[in-house]
């Protein structure tokens, strides 16, 4: 047996949903999950809003991936020159601002400006790239798009995304 996630919030369903035939987890199912009435609520997206979503998850993961290498680059420089080199970063913290803004406004979060504050502190910001990005692949799933390790494929959108 494929291993099965609650049609909602994603988690891992429990030989109980197998036994009992439902595709919910029993949070989910009593309506008590705020992230699966928040999914509930992605499902019914347009395909332009799902576009925005796949875009905005792309830059993400690209700005996860030039965080990584501005921090290896910066201590290899660090330690071959023998200086101080951190104000490297800036360029990469305003990506990532960007990129954080752009993936809250996207998934409809209440207060974008609020996860882009959470930058200003060291090593915040990849969390909340991490976490912006954990929920951008739920909403997708929620809405029908596969997604891999690199995000949705602009293709699926055409194909799976629904008719709105």
């Amino acid at each position: 047996m494929s291993e099965q996630v609650c049609e909602l919030c994603g988690t891992k369903l429990t030989a109980w949903n197998h036994a009992w035939g439902t595709q919910k987890c029993a949070r989910c199912a009593k309506g008590r999950s705020p992230e699966a009435r928040k999914l509930m609520e992605l499902r019914t997206l347009s395909k332009e809003e799902i576009r925005e979503i796949v875009i905005a998850q792309k830059l993400a993961i690209a700005a996860i991936a030039a965080w990584l290498f501005a921090m290896i680059l910066i201590a290899v420089a660090s330690a071959l020159l023998s200086s101080d080199l951190t104000k490297l970063i800036l360029p990469f913290t305003i990506f990532q601002m960007w990129t954080i803004y752009k993936l809250a406004k996207a998934l409809k979060r209440p207060s974008p400006a609020m996860w882009v504050f959470g930058t200003f502190f060291p090593f915040i910001g990849l969390i909340l790239l991490l976490v912006l990005n954990q929920k951008a692949s739920r909403a997708l799933k929620a809405a029908g798009i596969r997604v891999g390790f690199i995000g949705a494929r602009s293709g699926d959108i055409k194909s799976n995304g629904p008719t709105k």
